[in-house]
C-alpha cells in the first residue's frame, strides 16, 4: 500500500504543472501563429533598385542627393527623384515590383510596420506602376498615398499618376483597389481590373477606361486609345456615362483620311475599308494599275486638301494630365495630281500616274506658375514657372508610273504595271526651361530628324465578268529604308549622349477586290488583302548596349460594302471589314550576339461603317459618315541581361517578363458641305471627329477636273 499512497501525492502535485505546461504549449501556439501571420503579411521586408535607366537621384534624411545605382537597399524615408529620361524598377523582397517612370518624386514610407494595412509609397507628382505580389496565395496589404487620393490594394497590378496639381489618376489592370478621396473620406470606391478612376481635390470621383497601352509593357510615354471618362456619385459603387453630276461616295467623303492612313501603319487599315462597293478610276488605278485600262479619254484630276485642327474638344481629364495647359496647332497642306491617257488608236493600252505631297506640323506651347519644378537642379519642393514648346513636322511625296493594257479578242482581261516611289521626312525639335523665385533656371534641348524612302513595284490583273462583275487581283512588292536620330540633346548647354535608330527591309502584299451590281440601284464590293512586312533595326541608346533588331509583320484584313442609290439625288453606304495581324522581333546584342528581347504582339480589328450623300440644291450637296472601330491586342515581351547582367531600358522594360491584353472602341465620323461650281470644279469642307478623344480636324477640299476627247 505505501508505493501506491505515495503515487497519489505525487501526481496530484504534478497535474498543476501539467497545466502549466498545457498553457505555456497553447501561448507558444498562439505567439507563432501570430508570427507567422505577421511574417506572411512581409514584416521583414527588403527593397532592392534592380534596374536603373537615365538620370535617376536618390535624397537621404539630410545628405545631398546621389545618382542612384543598382542593387542599392533602399529605406523608409528615401526620396526618389527621376528626370525627364530617367526610370527605375524596384523589387521587394515580398516578390513585389515597382517602376518609376520619367519625371516622377516619389517618398518610400513605413512599408516595415506590422500594422494590418502597411504604407509603402508618397507619389507627389509623376507615373508610377506597381505589382502587388500575394504571399504563400494570401492577400499582401499596402496603401499608396498621393496629395488627393489614398489607395489600398492586398495584390494586384495598378498605376498611378499625379499631375503638378495633385489629381491622381489610378488604373487597375488586376485585382482589385480601394481608393478615397483624401479631402472627402466618404467618397471611396472599389475599382474593378480594367477601369480607373480620376480624384481631384474637393471634386467627385470620375470613373474612366484606361487605354490598354498605359499598362506597363505596352509604351506608357503616349496613349494609342484615348481614355473615357464617368462620373460616380459619392458612396455608390456604380456610375453612368457623363459624357446633277454624281459624285462617288469612295472619293469624296474619305480622300484626305485615305491619303493619311496609305502612308500610316499597319493599324489604319479600318480607314481604308470604307466604301467598298464604289468605285472611283482614280483612286482603283493608284491602287492596281490594272483599273487604268477604264479610260477612253485623257483625264486628269487635282486636289487640294489644306486642313487645320485646334485645340477644342478634349476632355478636360486629359488636359489636366497633360502637363498643364497646351496649345497645339496642327495643320496639313496636301497636293495631289493624277493623270492617265489612253495611247495608240485601239485604246489598248492607258498610261498615266500621280503626284501627292504632304506637309503637316503640330506645334505645342505650354506655361505653368506655381507648379512643382522636375528637374534634379532644383531641391526638393521647389516651386516656379515651366515653359515647353515642340514643334514637329514631316513632309511626304509620293510619285507613281503606270502602265496598263487590255488582252485577248474580247478585251476584258487587263494587265498593269506600276511603280511607287516615297520619299518622307520628318523633324522634332523639343525645348523646356524651367526656372525658381531665386533665378535657378535649367534648360533641356532636343532636335531630332528622320528620314524614310520606299520603292513600291505594282502589277495587277483585272477581268470583266458577266453581269458587270469585275474582279481585280493585285501584287506589291516594297524595299523601304529609314533612319532617326538625335542631333543635338542638351542640359543647360552641356551635351548628353544620342539615340539613333537605322532601318531597312521588304513588303509583299496581295489584294483580291470584287464589286458588281445586285440590282440596277443596289451594288456590292468585297475586298480582302494579306501582307508581309520584315524589318531589320540597329539600334544605338545612350543608356543600353548597340543592338540590333529583327521585326515581322503580317496582317490579314477583309471587307464587304453595299451601296444603295435610293434616288439620283441620294446614295447611301455601308461597310463592315475586320482582320488581324502579328508581329514579332528579336534583339540582340550587337557585341557578343547574346539574345536581350523578344516580344509578339497580336491585333484584331473590327469596323462598321454608314455613309450617305445627299444633293440638296442644284450644286449643293452633303454627305456623312460614321465608323465605329472595335479592337483588342495582346502583348508577350521577354527581357534578357546583357553581357554585364543589366536589362535593358525598352518597351517592356517593367520586368522581366510580361504579357498584356487590351480592348477598346473608338468612333469617327466626317461630316461635310459642298458646292459645285461646275462639272469640272467643287469644293467641300469637311468636319472629322474622334467624339472629343482629340481635336477636330477642318478640311477643305478643292477639286478641279479636266478630259480631253481622244482623237
Amino acid at each position: 500500500m505505501k508505493p501506491a499512497a505515495w503515487r497519489l501525492p505525487a501526481i496530484r502535485a504534478a497535474v498543476p504543472r501539467v497545466g502549466v505546461c498545457v498553457r505555456l504549449l497553447l501561448a507558444m501556439t498562439v505567439i507563432l501563429a501570430v508570427q507567422d501571420r505577421i511574417w506572411g503579411q512581409g514584416v521583414a521586408i527588403d527593397v532592392r533598385v534592380v534596374s536603373v535607366s537615365g538620370l535617376v537621384l536618390l535624397s537621404r534624411s539630410n545628405n545631398p542627393a546621389v545618382a542612384i545605382t543598382r542593387d542599392t537597399v533602399l529605406f523608409p524615408g528615401d526620396e526618389i527623384q527621376t528626370g525627364s529620361g530617367g526610370s527605375l524598377t524596384i523589387e521587394l523582397s515580398d516578390g513585389s515590383v515597382i517602376i518609376v517612370k520619367p519625371g516622377s518624386r516619389v517618398v518610400l514610407k513605413d512599408y516595415r510596420s506590422a500594422s494590418s494595412l502597411r504604407e509603402l509609397l508618397e507619389i507627389t507628382r509623376g507615373y508610377v506602376y506597381l505589382k502587388i505580389n500575394h504571399l504563400g496565395g494570401r492577400p499582401n496589404p499596402y496603401r499608396v498615398n498621393s496629395p488627393t487620393a489614398s489607395i489600398a490594394v492586398r495584390g494586384t497590378k495598378f498605376s498611378v499618376e499625379v499631375n503638378s496639381l495633385g489629381d491622381t489618376r489610378v488604373a487597375v489592370y488586376d485585382g482589385l483597389v480601394e481608393v478615397v478621396s483624401l479631402s472627402n473620406p466618404r467618397r471611396r470606391v472599389l475599382v474593378e481590373p480594367g477601369r480607373g478612376v480620376i480624384v481631384r481635390a474637393n471634386r467627385g470621383i470620375q470613373f474612366f477606361v484606361p487605354a490598354q497601352t498605359r499598362e506597363m509593357g505596352e509604351g506608357n510615354e503616349g496613349r494609342d486609345s484615348p481614355d473615357r471618362t464617368q462620373e460616380v456619385s459619392p458612396n455608390s459603387n456604380t456610375f453612368s456615362d457623363a459624357g446633277g453630276e454624281e459624285e462617288s461616295p469612295r472619293e469624296i467623303a474619305s480622300t484626305y483620311q485615305r491619303y493619311v492612313a496609305s502612308l500610316s501603319e499597319i493599324a489604319q487599315m479600318p480607314f481604308l475599308m470604307r466604301f467598298v462597293a464604289f468605285s472611283d478610276p482614280h483612286l482603283d488605278s493608284l491602287e492596281n494599275p490594272a483599273y487604268a485600262t477604264g479610260f477612253t479619254n485623257a483625264d486628269g484630276r487635282v486636289f487640294l486638301l489644306p486642313s487645320f485642327s485646334g485645340a477644342g474638344g478634349v476632355e478636360e481629364s486629359q488636359a489636366a494630365f497633360g502637363g498643364g495647359s497646351p496649345r497645339p496647332i496642327d495643320f496639313a497642306v496636301s497636293p495631289q495630281g493624277s493623270f492617265f491617257a489612253p495611247v495608240g488608236r485601239a485604246h489598248a493600252t492607258v498610261v498615266g500616274g500621280g503626284i501627292a505631297a504632304s506637309h503637316n506640323g503640330v506645334h505645342s506651347f505650354s506655361s505653368n506658375a506655381g507648379i512643382t519644378l522636375m528637374s534634379p537642379l532644383f531641391p526638393y519642393s521647389s516651386k516656379g514657372t515651366r515653359y515647353s514648346a515642340d514643334f514637329t513636322t514631316s513632309t511626304f511625296v509620293i510619285g507613281s508610273l503606270i502602265s496598263a493594257r487590255r488582252f485577248g479578242s474580247t478585251g476584258r482581261t487587263t494587265v498593269g504595271v506600276g511603280l511607287d516611289l516615297i520619299n518622307g521626312q520628318g523633324s522634332l525639335l523639343s525645348l523646356i526651361t524651367q526656372s525658381d523665385s531665386t533665378g535657378l533656371t535649367s534648360n533641356e534641348r532636343i532636335k531630332s530628324v528622320s528620314n524614310i524612302r520606299q520603292m513600291l513595284f505594282k502589277l495587277g490583273l483585272t477581268r470583266d465578268l458577266a453581269g458587270g462583275h469585275k474582279l481585280g487581283v493585285l501584287y506589291r512588292y516594297g524595299v523601304v529604308s529609314a533612319n532617326d536620330s538625335e542631333q543635338v540633346h542638351t542640359f543647360n548647354a552641356t551635351p548628353l549622349p544620342l539615340d539613333s535608330t537605322l532601318s531597312s527591309g521588304h513588303s509583299s502584299e496581295i489584294g483580291l477586290r470584287l464589286r458588281g451590281p445586285l440590282t440596277d440601284r443596289l451594288f456590292y464590293g468585297v475586298d480582302g488583302t494579306w501582307l508581309s512586312i520584315k524589318l531589320d533595326d540597329r539600334l544605338k541608346r545612350a543608356t543600353s548596349v548597340d543592338a540590333h533588331q529583327g521585326e515581322s509583320i503580317s496582317r490579314e484584313a477583309f471587307g464587304a460594302g453595299l451601296g444603295f442609290m435610293v434616288s439620283p439625288r441620294l446614295i447611301f453606304s455601308f461597310d463592315a471589314a475586320g482582320g488581324f495581324s502579328h508581329a514579332n522581333n528579336l534583339r540582340r546584342e550587337d557585341a557578343t550576339g547574346n539574345l536581350l528581347e523578344t516580344r509578339s504582339d497580336q491585333n484584331r480589328f473590327f469596323s462598321l461603317h454608314a455613309a450617305l450623300q445627299a444633293n440638296l440644291w442644284r450644286q449643293l450637296f452633303v454627305n456623312s459618315s460614321f465608323l465605329a472601330v472595335m479592337e483588342s491586342h495582346h502583348s508577350h515581351c521577354a527581357l534578357y541581361p546583357d553581357r554585364l547582367g543589366r536589362l535593358l531600358s525598352s518597351d517592356c522594360a517593367s520586368a522581366s517578363v510580361t504579357s498584356t491584353s487590351g480592348r477598346s472602341i473608338i468612333y469617327f465620323s466626317d461630316f461635310g458641305v459642298g458646292w459645285r461650281f461646275s462639272r469640272n470644279f467643287l469644293a467641300q469642307y469637311v468636319l472629322s471627329t474622334d467624339y472629343g478623344f482629340t481635336s477636330p480636324r477642318h478640311t477643305l477640299l478643292l477639286r478641279y477636273t479636266f478630259s480631253f476627247p481622244h482623237r
